[in-house]
């Protein structure tokens, strides 16, 4: 959850994706004690509602705009399109992150059997996804924060695609399967 923790081993790997091949990073971190909770029925809308903020986006800056249904590169195009917008009006740094962070976090759960979680660690509390038969867990809204900070954009699909690979690789998934 935070930069502070020491990583023990660093490997990199390569992973065929039908986008093509993509260098995966794996860290393994010394383990920090955490208590992990499901999400409360209010926070659970307080998450549906930030997702639900992705059509203004998406209205704004293209893609999937006035539709129902949208993809991980099209949140890889609404966010580079707001990188680069230079309109004072521009939604903020946290906005886009609570409703790109909530939409990501959303399509994880539809697509590969994830659940919404809170984590609170020495380092503070953050939403988080976990899968569903591991402790596999990734950060949506700080996957997000971190390319807000690194003007990073295009990281969507190969992010889904690492926890995908994850997951499959602890069991958590049979390949291919989406729900």
């Amino acid at each position: 959850m935070a930069e502070e923790e020491k990583i023990l081993s660093r490997q990199t790997r390569s992973l065929d994706t039908p986008e093509g091949p993509l260098e995966l990073r794996v860290e393994q971190v010394e383990p920090t004690p955490q208590q992990v909770v499901t999400l409360t029925p209010r926070q659970e809308r307080q998450v549906k509602a930030s997702a639900q903020g992705l059509e203004s986006l998406l209205s704004r800056y293209g893609g999937s705009a006035g539709s129902t249904s949208w993809d991980l590169e099209a949140l890889d195009f609404c966010f580079r399109r707001w990188l680069d917008d230079p309109e004072p009006d521009r939604p903020g740094d946290q906005r886009v992150i609570e409703v790109l962070g909530s939409a990501f976090g959303e399509y994880l759960v539809q697509h590969l059997d994830m659940n919404w979680v809170l984590v609170t660690d020495e380092y503070g509390t953050d939403f988080a996804v976990r899968g569903s038969l591991t402790d596999t867990m990734t950060f949506p809204y700080s996957v997000v924060s971190k390319r807000v900070e690194a003007r990073e954009h295009t990281f969507f699909v190969p992010v889904y695609r690492a926890i995908e690979d994850t997951l499959e690789q602890r069991g958590d998934q049979t390949t291919g399967v989406t729900n």
